[in-house]
């Protein structure tokens, strides 16, 4: 099955999160990969990776995780330039470029699911993983440090 299929449907999925979450003060975008679809309770393997845009939960979503979300899924697609002399913007073709070819804007639900979460993740997952948690810890250091705050 190809995640292409269910294009302008609802759907529900569970996935690995791809890379590293961007996290911004509102919104959390997670790209997920290695995708089963629920289908009237059967988990069915399905090609492809999407993009999830979501509000920011109080949830911390992190590398190598596994969640579940039930969302509409879409084929990105062109962002229209405001400005006379700007160009359209591609957004299917960027995305594609990282091997995403659908997203997902609100999900309906967007959770962990613990029990379905990689208990031995291979070598380069843990490596990623704890270079992500370095970063995450020099961002909030330096952040103290900006503010005048001690280390």
């Amino acid at each position: 099955y190809y995640l292409e299929f269910y294009n302008n449907q609802v759907v529900e999925l569970t996935g690995k999160i791809d890379d590293e979450p961007d996290i911004t003060e509102k919104y959390i975008k997670i790209v997920l990969a290695d995708l089963e679809l629920n289908n009237q309770g059967i988990l069915k393997p399905v090609k492809g990776k999407i993009l999830i845009n979501a509000k920011k939960y109080y949830q911390e979503f992190n590398y190598g995780e596994t969640v579940f979300v039930r969302c509409k899924i879409e084929k990105p697609g062109i962002i229209k330039s405001t400005s006379a002399d700007a160009f359209d913007f591609d957004y299917g073709r960027y995305l594609k470029g990282q091997g995403v070819n659908m997203v997902c804007y609100q999900p309906l639900a967007l959770v962990h699911r613990d029990d379905f979460k990689n208990i031995r993740p291979n070598l380069k997952e843990k490596f990623y993983l704890e270079l992500l948690k370095t970063k995450q810890k020099f961002k909030q250091v330096s952040g103290r440090c900006k503010n005048g705050g001690e280390i």
